[in-house]
């Protein structure tokens, strides 16, 4: 906030000037009489007048008068201090447009309430004026927009001393609005404030077009880094970005660095008062109109190399520990030596005491204690070892993921549930189509007749026939990785979706939700760039990108949408859903839901399954909903059976 202290003896601005750096008003400006104040207002922008009356060149009532005259300081808050205590000098004072009268001699608690109780009175003013003035935001309407991002719209909590650097700049923005509107009243020019993501998101929909400014505060609930990089990755016409902080080491120098090269603007507010703000308007809203049409739609392709280049300026993707890539390397290989399986255990100590740890479970009837990985592995097999490196993998990757409303726990169990599922799915049942290690598989499943029947109904091993190179466990553990790179990558997110998820009544799938607010940095977008960061081949890679929109072309991805659907009613993501499946397929419970989740999952609905489901699938597999239905129930209790030991392994 800027100053300007106006009286002719030095020994009184010295003290007012000690005093308001006291109380934190370090940009002042002295001026010897009425004279030279009237020359720096009208070159420089003051937000208070603190004058004398009694002065050389021009009194202060002389000056008050002047500047009450001039155009853009009607409004300025001016104090009068003198020695004149008369009550015709007060009134006269009053008359020509002083906000303060304040009696010499005055003690520094008198001056500094008077100041208080000012600059609360015009910024409480101030802040009325810019919140009535908004722009309604209609979408009939076809003038150019400013778009500011805050925590609040409240005048009361805006006027809180936490945000008056807030309020100012708003302000600020509002005073070079005006005069710029006063330059060029011919082009209409409007402003709007929203108090989070999704309205944010929601309003630069269906108004992208129009807006030309967007300031973003790093306060907003939602995070404002976080949109400013979701409406660069998304939009389709010429917008101006900015990121508004306190202090520039509110962000990491990564942040900053990332910003910059993503074409997105860092200010500081304090730094921006309203003659920078009104250049900076003028430059992108009033001095050239952008009149380029919107893209109807951002190829694929398009929206791909955005979130990538966002991904490479803005985050550290988390890096998969070496022995993964050990054991899928020696799994691909039939004729792998056990040795060389246990030499990749034995080379991470977290993996080694997962194997013993699992090995030691009464599931595998070993009576004696095991504490040897070599012992370990050969009572397992590579089978076993496979999945539980797998899994234990993809929970210690993302265990630092702190999101609100991300719960690890939860995201594991479901991956492990998708993984058990796509596995069960896969395996042929025509003994003549088995290899050994398939017929294994099957013993130790232990599938009742009822089971077998099932799935010998659905025949989904002849429906959608894998390669030897498709691996079901790994592609259903890594399905997903997308969710959790997103809580990584665009931090404040995943609450959000999970808010309008919650809002829409858990009847639409995740992707959809995403898709309607971060646009095209959806899970499975993010997913497939995470997959091919990790290089867990083309096949697993397409299957990350693609489970919800599979096609029988794609039959590994096809199998994982399926898959997901099944377990899905059982071990749903998030924890607290009530997806459609779950009351198909789960029952009123999940045995991972605890109080923070749905009690009662809405009605059986075949027809808002459906969404859940890759579109047309199942039509051009010309098999029933409910068929799918049924083997769900069928295979519930193996799948729970199967996941639950896999998750007391790790």
């Amino acid at each position: 906030m800027k100053i300007l202290l106006a009286d002719d003896a030095p020994g009184i601005r010295s003290f007012i000037s000690t005093v308001l750096r006291q109380m934190g008003y370090r940009d002042v400006v002295e001026a010897e009489d009425g004279g030279q104040a009237w020359a720096t207002l009208n070159t420089t922008r003051i937000d208070l007048l603190l004058t004398d009356w009694n002065m050389p060149v021009m009194s202060g009532l002389e000056l008050l008068e002047k500047v009450r005259r001039q155009a853009g300081y009607e409004n300025l808050p001016v104090l009068i201090f003198t020695g004149r205590n008369t009550k015709d000098d007060v009134v006269n004072a009053v008359r020509s447009g002083a906000s303060g009268y304040l009696v010499k001699p005055f003690t520094v608690q008198q001056f500094s309430a008077k100041i208080r109780e000012l600059i609360s009175k015009d910024l409480r003013g101030q802040i009325d004026q810019f919140l009535k003035n908004r722009d309604p935001l209609a979408r009939t309407d076809a003038h150019p927009l400013i778009l500011f991002g805050e925590e609040t719209a409240s005048a009361e909590q805006l006027l809180q001393p936490e945000r008056e650097t807030a309020a100012r700049f708003l302000t600020h923005a509002m005073a070079s609005y005006h005069r710029l509107q006063q330059r060029f009243p011919d082009f209409k020019v409007g402003y709007g404030l929203l108090t989070s993501t999704g309205a944010i998101t929601k309003h630069l929909r269906f108004l992208q077009a129009r807006v030309k400014l967007l300031l973003l505060s790093t306060r907003l609930p939602g995070g404002g880094v976080t949109l400013a990089r979701l409406a660069s990755i998304n939009s389709r016409t010429a917008i101006r970005i900015m990121v508004v902080c306190d202090a520039l080491n509110e962000l990491t120098s990564k942040e900053r660095s990332g910003l910059e090269r993503l074409g997105i603007f860092l200010i500081e507010r304090e730094r921006f008062k309203t003659e920078e703000l009104e250049q900076l308007i003028n430059e992108f809203v009033f001095a050239k109109s952008i009149d380029s049409a919107p893209i109807a739609s951002l190829p694929p392709r398009e929206i791909r190399n955005r979130l990538e280049r966002d991904i490479q300026h803005m985050v550290d993707l988390p890096v998969l520990p070496q022995v993964y890539n050990r054991i899928v390397e020696l799994d691909r290989d039939r004729d792998s030596e056990i040795n060389k399986w246990i030499q990749a255990i034995e080379t991470d100590p977290l993996c080694q005491a997962q194997v013993i740890r699992r090995a030691s479970s009464p599931v595998y009837g070993f009576r004696g204690k095991i504490s040897e990985v070599n012992k370990a592995v050969l009572l397992l097999g590579k089978v076993a070892i496979k999945e539980l490196v797998v899994s234990g993998v993809v929970r210690r990757v993302f265990s630092g993921d702190k999101e609100n409303k991300f719960l690890l726990e939860a995201f594991w169990v479901h991956s492990v549930a998708v993984a058990v599922t796509a596995r069960l799915l896969a395996l042929p049942l025509d003994p003549a189509q088995q290899t050994p290690a398939q017929q294994r598989e099957l013993e130790e499943l232990a599938l009742s007749p009822e089971n077998i029947a099932a799935l010998k109904g659905f025949a989904c091993w002849q429906r959608l026939p894998l390669t030897s190179a498709q691996d079901p466990y790994l592609g259903g553990m890594m399905h997903d990785i997308g969710k959790a790179a997103l809580v990584q990558a665009f931090p404040g997110l995943f609450p959000t979706i999970v808010e309008h998820l919650s809002a829409r009544q858990w009847q639409v799938p995740m992707l959809a939700a995403e898709e309607e607010v971060a646009g095209g940095a959806d899970h499975a977008s993010l997913g497939a760039i995470l997959a091919a960061n990790w290089h867990l081949g083309p096949e697993v890679e397409r299957v990350v990108e693609n489970h919800h929109r599979a096609t029988t072309a794609d039959p590994f991805s096809a199998l994982i949408g399926l898959a997901d659907f099944i377990a899905g009613g059982l071990y749903p993501y998030p924890r607290q859903a009530a997806f459609p499946a779950i009351a198909l397929i789960g029952g009123a419970r999940s045995p991972l839901l605890d109080e923070t989740a749905a009690q009662t999952p809405a009605p059986p609905s075949l027809e808002a399954a459906q969404h859940f489901l890759p579109p047309g699938l199942l039509a051009e597999l010309s098999l029933p909903l409910e068929d799918l239905v049924a083997l769900g129930l069928s295979l519930a209790p193996i799948i729970r059976r199967f996941t639950e030991n896999m998750r007391r392994s790790i």
